[in-house]
């Protein structure tokens, strides 16, 4: 008997390795069904069972692949690559690109803690300083320094105010994103992601990447334009991408190409829509998108380590100018005291 399981708690790492798996039995010739016993016999993850199991269930009551996978509570991106994958045939290719942009996630998110952590060890390390300095140093040093030198030491005498009114903040924050951002709508979201400074730009990259590696692999198969916008609009595909796909439709009818539709979507860049036109003149626009899509998923990857590579620094910088005042703060004032006593 399987042990009780809720999947809608599969985190993302979970997700990567199931998929993983599943994929290695897929290309070693195994099919669908084959894969998941397999998975459910396998004793190395305790989760593949109830996964497989579920799936496993999904199918037998005669969902698709992608519905099987989106019962099992896997992320709407897997499930809307799947349903393009029942379309174009490629469900090899597919599923071994879900997991090489899962693994690179996997690894962005680690590289990304194993940055923060010991910035944040020293953040809290700075804070503890502070406090032991407002409750045990700071009332004998004020004993030694005239009035008019305090005013730097009242700064200390703040400062864990100031930092727990500021974390506070920051969790409130975090908070009310988290809460309320399964419940806004499509339009909030995207409004948000395209015009904050810090994601905009890579949510531009991701959405470029989507479009072009989908689009690509329809053209790849012949198939008109027309075709593959019904296709998109059809197989419950991320919203966004439904959405753009309605909009291509509408434009087409007024004459208007897909190259200047595309130039008018903020959310994707602005040289995708010169190469839909000099694609559609050279007739080899499917394999054009699919070779854009992996060079800007390689650059949008080397701005993400870029990126990432000055957040350590930059927070050490301001954790030494916090220690540097905070020994300013403490000396500056005992020294000028002494100094006017000798005078």
């Amino acid at each position: 008997m399987l042990p009780l399981i809720n999947t809608a708690k599969l985190t993302h790492k979970q997700q990567w390795l199931f998929l993983d798996a599943f994929t290695q039995f897929i290309d070693h010739g195994l099919t669908v069904q084959e894969a998941l016993i397999f998975l459910q016999a396998l004793d190395e993850k305790p989760f593949f069972k109830i996964v497989a199991h579920q799936v496993q269930q999904q199918l037998a009551q005669g969902n698709t692949l992608a519905q099987s996978f989106q019962a099992a509570h896997f992320t709407p991106w897997v499930v809307s690559q799947l349903q393009l994958a029942q379309i174009h045939g490629q469900l090899v290719s597919t599923l071994t690109m879900i997991v090489q942009q899962l693994k690179m996630e996997q690894q962005k998110r680690q590289q990304l803690r194993r940055i923060l952590s010991y910035p944040c060890f020293l953040l809290v390390f700075f804070m503890l300083i502070v406090v032991a300095l407002k409750f045990y140093l700071l009332p004998q040093i004020q004993l030694l320094v005239n009035e008019k030198d305090r005013w730097s030491l009242q700064i200390i005498n703040d400062l864990p105010t100031i930092c727990l009114w500021m974390m506070f903040s920051l969790i409130i924050i975090y908070c009310f994103f988290y809460l309320s951002w399964p419940h806004l709508s499509t339009d909030v979201k995207q409004w948000i992601l395209t015009h904050c400074p810090l994601v905009r730009r890579h949510y531009r990259y991701l959405c470029t990447c989507y479009f072009c590696n989908e689009w690509g692999k329809l053209l790849e198969l012949g198939l008109d334009t027309k075709i593959i916008v019904h296709i998109v609009q059809q197989s419950g595909n991320l919203f966004w991408m439904q959405q753009l796909a309605a909009i291509i439709a509408k434009n087409l009818q007024q004459g208007i190409s897909l190259a200047q539709t595309i130039a008018q979507q903020s959310y994707l860049l602005p040289d995708l829509s010169i190469l839909i036109y000099q694609g559609e003149i050279k007739g080899k626009l499917g394999t054009e998108l699919i070779i854009y899509s992996q060079r800007v998923w390689t650059r949008w990857m080397q701005q993400l380590e870029k990126r990432l590579q000055y957040i350590q620094p930059c927070i050490f910088i301001v954790i030494g100018l916090l220690i540097v005042y905070l020994y300013a703060s403490i000396l500056l004032p005992i020294y000028s005291s002494n100094f006017w006593e000798v005078q």
